[in-house]
């Protein structure tokens, strides 16, 4: 996690598995790092990190295995006026 100032990019938290999401609540950034499965709080002007959860229920549960194919399809969609584009915009045709 960086903080850019006038100076340049600041490194508040480093290491994190495989941090997702971003939310901030008075001087503090959290993430949810899914490697590690912990919440963690970081101060965005001192740069402490404190875990503020451990053993969090991310990922698939077990017995569940990933799909290889992604969980939303677009294809079918009915569009105005032409196709859809990879973006979700509409290309006359």
């Amino acid at each position: 996690m960086l903080r850019l100032d006038d100076e340049g990019p600041v490194v508040l938290a480093d290491g994190l598995g495989a941090p997702q999401g971003l939310a901030v609540h008075g001087d503090d950034l959290f993430t949810v790092d899914v490697e590690q499965r912990r919440l963690w709080s970081v101060s965005r002007t001192t740069g402490e990190c404190r875990v503020e959860a451990e053993d969090l229920a991310v990922g698939l549960p077990p017995g569940i295995e990933r799909r290889p194919d992604p969980a939303l399809f677009a294809h079918g969609v009915p569009t105005v006026g032409g196709k859809p584009t990879p973006q979700g915009h509409t290309e006359a045709g």
